[in-house]
């Protein structure tokens, strides 16, 4: 039996309120997953924030905790790129650091775990999502190549780089 197996028999015995807050998960996961819709700049990094505390306040409990760490440093990347102006060409190293502590990285490989296992979305490896290139915009991406979830018809992307 596959770990999406297993997590679908857990929700279905879960009842339909767990069900409900999954799927209220999965659709905020990859609305925070499509790119901006706008260059780089406030607009971009406030609204990858602002999906990003509302996918913590939709996780389910298994992956709460993981969301909220990944929320809190998401937010604090962006308090400080709002401190140079938005400007992801004057975005330091030291900055890119919060999203790259032991506790980020384990975050974002729990959320792309669920992402993939709990909602069927196709993400790239935890590895390349969470080592941001200080040479390249900030913002978020779009992948390479995604996968049209089972629920919907529209293909889901997930941004190249995260908090």
């Amino acid at each position: 039996m596959t770990v999406t197996a297993l997590a679908a028999g857990a929700i279905a015995l879960a009842g339909p309120s767990d069900h409900a807050s999954t799927a209220k998960y999965c659709q905020t996961l990859k609305d925070i997953m499509q790119p901006p819709s706008s260059k780089p700049g406030e607009e971009a990094f406030t609204r990858v924030d602002a999906l990003a505390a509302k996918l913590a306040a939709d996780a389910p409990g298994p992956i709460r905790g993981a969301v909220q760490t990944y929320s809190t440093g998401l937010h604090q990347f962006v308090v400080d790129v709002g401190k140079v102006g938005f400007d992801s060409t004057k975005i330091t190293p030291e900055q890119y650091k919060t999203l790259q502590t032991p506790e980020m990285t384990a975050a974002t490989k729990a959320i792309m775990k669920s992402a993939q296992d709990d909602c069927d979305i196709s993400t790239p490896s935890a590895e390349q999502s969470t080592q941001p290139n200080p040479s390249k915009s900030a913002a978020p991406k779009s992948p390479p190549a995604s996968k049209t979830p089972k629920s919907s018809k529209s293909p889901v992307t997930v941004p190249s780089k995260s908090r």
